[in-house]
């Protein structure tokens, strides 16, 4: 991606910590996403990650991670919201992407 000025363009995504942390380094610009659940915002920005993508029942049991990511400038990816109330509470809270398996 370096080679075609792609980085800005790219995002990468993990459930492995130590796959974030290398992509972090070999690609700086790129917007590098972990998918777990046992980050918080702050140890998240500490790793130079930059979207904390997990599901929404770890938001719901951390609901101030949401805006403490959003103060960090970390993008708030949700998935699989299936319940219509549980998008409503994710679009409430301003995520930034919500992914769902419902077609």
């Amino acid at each position: 991606m370096k080679r075609y000025g792609l980085e800005q363009k790219i995002d990468y995504h993990a459930f492995s910590l130590v796959v974030c942390q290398r992509l972090v380094e070999l690609t700086p610009k790129s917007n590098i996403g972990y998918l777990s659940k046992n980050l918080t915002p702050a140890q998240l920005a500490g790793y130079g990650i930059t979207t904390m993508s997990y599901n929404v029942a770890t938001y719901e049991l951390n609901p101030s991670w949401i805006p403490q990511a959003q103060a960090l400038g970390i993008n708030v990816n949700v998935w699989t919201p299936s319940e219509a109330s549980r998008f409503i509470e994710m679009i409430n809270q301003s995520v930034d992407v919500i992914g769902s398996d419902d077609t």
